[in-house]
């Protein structure tokens, strides 16, 4: 079995992203969408994405990231299996 699974292949930017945003999660499915709003409004004028690294979360944030995803190209997410520390999602 793969230790992740990914989606950021799929995805095709409008423009290349200026600035990348790298957000570990675990159990966040209420405060994704929120942060990807936040995002948009802060760097409104700028080329960004941000890519969630979920570290196995036992709740719904997966499949909200999947929804993100689905509905916007700049959002894209990694599924890390088994929990290996929120830290080592950014190194």
């Amino acid at each position: 079995m793969p230790e992740f699974a990914a989606a950021l292949a799929p995805a095709t930017l409008q423009r290349s992203p200026e600035i990348s945003v790298i957000v570990p999660t675990f159990n966040e499915q209420d405060n994704v969408a929120l942060l990807v709003e936040k995002i948009d409004a802060v760097l409104k004028d700028v080329a960004w994405e941000v890519i969630f690294v979920d570290d196995d979360s036992t709740d719904r944030t997966l499949e909200v990231l999947q929804d993100l995803a689905r509905n916007d190209v700049r959002v894209r997410y990694i599924h890390r299996v088994k929990r290996r520390g929120l830290a080592s999602a950014v190194v």
